[in-house]
Parts: structure tokens; sequence; C-alpha cells
């Protein structure tokens, strides 16, 4: 029971970094960098905790985003961001 309610937390927080990945231009750098410290942080946590190699993704998309909070942006990266993100959080949704 607590894992599902934590799955579903983690969910709609990848849902918030999606958000704050498509509209970074209108949120504060700090805010942004938030995201990005979540991303980092969780995909650390998941890496060293369960060995979960798909969480070198949430690091890589941290990067990005921190990548994003600077101003540098690439199309490519960002839908391939957010599609992951989008994937992690239908699937943690179910």
């Amino acid at each position: 029971m607590v894992y599902r309610v934590l799955g579903k937390l983690l969910a709609l927080a990848d849902a918030i970094v999606i958000v704050i990945i498509l509209f970074a231009l209108h949120f504060s750098q700090e805010f942004v960098l938030l995201g990005a410290v979540y991303l980092l942080a969780k995909g650390l946590f998941f890496i060293l905790i369960s060995r979960d190699i798909v969480s070198i993704f949430d690091v890589l998309c941290g990067f990005y985003v921190v990548l994003i909070s600077v101003g540098l942006h690439f199309k490519i990266a960002t839908i391939a961001a957010v599609l992951f993100l989008a994937q992690k959080v239908l699937l943690g949704l179910l």
C-alpha cells in the first residue's frame, strides 16, 4: 500500500517536472533548478538502492534540466526528456 502511494507521488512529481521543462522560460531559474535537483536526487537514490539502470535516465534528465535553467535547450533533447518522463508518469499512475 505504501509503495503504491509513493509511486503515485513520484509520478506526480515527474509530471510537475514535465511542466517545468515545457514552460521553463516562465519560471524562475531557482524553480527550474528545483526540478533538476529532484530528478538528480531521485535518480541517484534509486541507482544506489536498487541498481535500477533506468534511473540513469532520470539523472541525465536532471542534468538536462540544469542546462535548461541556464538557457541551453535543444528540441530533440526536450522531446526525449518529456517522452521519457511522460511514460514514467503514465506507468506510475496505473
